[in-house]
């Protein structure tokens, strides 16, 4: 007897399903880290309580680097502290690989691979 949601053709509707999910994370943790971007620039001049760099670091390591560097070019916040910089540009390093993995790894498993 055949068990509903087994198969080849579930197999392939998770690893979408996973793929869509990841999507939304990044797009999610993207719109967080332009937030904090705004945010943060605009309490600059004043005497307002900052983001710390390590909260602005976490979100884009998380996910969020699209958002970081769209941000950083927007609000032109964040451009000169070298220190700071390259710990972002390693969070995007970090994260490029681990999404180079993930599609390398689930890509075939989608189904018919373009040639």
């Amino acid at each position: 007897m055949k068990v509903p949601g087994t198969g080849a053709a579930s197999g392939k509707a998770t690893n979408v399903r996973m793929l869509i999910a990841l999507v939304i994370w990044i797009a999610s943790c993207s719109l967080v880290s332009f937030a904090q971007y705004g945010v943060d620039k605009a309490r600059s001049g004043t005497a307002k309580r900052r983001i710390p760099e390590k909260a602005l670091l976490l979100t884009a390591l998380l996910g969020g680097w699209p958002g970081a560097l769209a941000g950083a070019r927007i609000f032109r916040h964040k451009t000169r502290k070298q220190p700071y910089r390259r710990l972002l540009k390693l969070s995007i390093a970090g994260n490029v690989c681990l999404l180079g993995c993930v599609i390398w790894i689930f890509w075939p498993m989608l189904g018919d691979t373009p040639s």
